[in-house]
């Protein structure tokens, strides 16, 4: 401290010609990292959106199949026993197909088919099979990226079978 207050300082912040070398050899390397690590944080995107879709596609024929189950169900307005299988079985593949809409037609196949159950304790019963199925490898939501196509299932199915017992249908006729 001098007598007239305090002693200013004045710091010189001048580069020295090898610190200001060193920043300009430092030019592009953030795009070099970006390059580097850009396809990194791609993949990572593309599958994430990738086998969400995959997910909701397999969501959705799992739906569907329920609720062609659940038509079989309370499907009413037939007047016998063979109508009422036949019509039961045709609302249950209608309402599934309805409900898969969003998928590409050429991929899907639906079926559904009644027969007689076969199961321990089911005598009587008439069994209501409905099959959905989507051919991912065929018909893919996303284009596959290369060495991607590994980890995608062939197909996305679902499958629901529901007993329809002809004392309840004959009852509600």
């Amino acid at each position: 401290m001098s007598a007239n207050g305090p002693v200013q300082r004045t710091h010189r912040t001048a580069l020295s010609p090898v610190r200001a070398r060193g920043w300009s050899n430092q030019r592009g390397v953030a795009a070099i990292e970006f390059a580097l690590v850009f396809p990194l944080f791609f993949v990572v995107l593309y599958a994430i959106v990738a086998y969400g879709l995959i997910f909701a596609a397999s969501q959705t024929l799992s739906l569907a199949a329920q609720e062609g189950g659940r038509a079989a169900l309370r499907f009413e307005g037939e007047t016998s026993l063979a109508q009422a299988y036949s019509l039961r079985t045709t609302a249950a593949c209608s309402t599934a197909q309805s409900l898969v809409s969003w998928l590409p037609a050429a991929g899907m196949t639906a079926s559904c088919s009644n027969a007689a159950c076969t199961s321990s304790g089911s005598t009587g019963m008439q069994c209501v099979t409905v099959q959905m199925s989507y051919n991912y490898i065929g018909f893919p939501l996303v284009p596959n990226l290369p060495l991607m196509g590994f980890a995608t299932p062939a197909t996305l199915g679902a499958q629901v079978v529901v007993q329809l017992d002809p004392a309840s249908i004959l009852a509600n006729m």
